[in-house]
């Protein structure tokens, strides 16, 4: 059985709820986690996949033995995919349920990433500032990628984004 509640390190988890036919699961994986963003996002997260109706043994993040489809109807799943996300001490923090595009299902993942749900519960506006951040900063954004190249760009984002957590301080 996968043992949530014994994960080492620091890492949130998200646990990605499907169904075996799902057009929209089939998408999510086929394009919007195969992105370059989301799969950097997606590297700071212990991640589990399971099918909500199936009987495959999971120790809960509270320590609870159960099936994917016990917990996935405790938890409230209702919709696939669903996206539901866990702090280190085993509290939900955050879900997404059915489909969304990959500019949300990133923004979720930075939303908890960067511990903003504790600061803003409107994960509506947290969007928006993201999105008024992105446009503001897209004509420079595009004049560097024109003189220096996209590549170049791509490899400073990881340096980029440890600027930014230090500017913001602790979370």
């Amino acid at each position: 059985p996968y043992r949530l509640a014994d994960r080492p390190g620091n890492k949130p988890l998200l646990v990605l709820f499907e169904q075996k036919i799902c057009g929209h699961c089939d998408e999510l994986h086929g394009d919007i986690l195969k992105r370059k963003e989301s799969a950097a996002l997606l590297q700071q997260f212990d991640v589990l996949l399971l099918e909500m109706w199936s009987d495959t043994p999971v120790q809960t993040p509270a320590g609870q033995q159960t099936t994917a489809a016990i917990w996935s109807r405790e938890l409230g799943v209702q919709y696939v995919p669903s996206m539901v996300i866990f702090d280190k001490a085993g509290d939900e923090v955050f879900r997404t349920e059915a489909y969304l595009k990959s500019f949300h299902i990133q923004s979720a993942l930075e939303y908890v990433l960067s511990g903003a749900y504790r600061e803003q519960p409107s994960f509506q506006r947290f969007v928006q500032a993201r999105a008024e951040a992105l446009e503001s900063i897209a004509p420079i954004l595009a004049d560097v990628v024109e003189a220096v190249g996209a590549e170049q760009v791509r490899a400073i984002l990881p340096i980029l984004r440890e600027v930014r957590k230090r500017f913001d301080g602790p979370t």
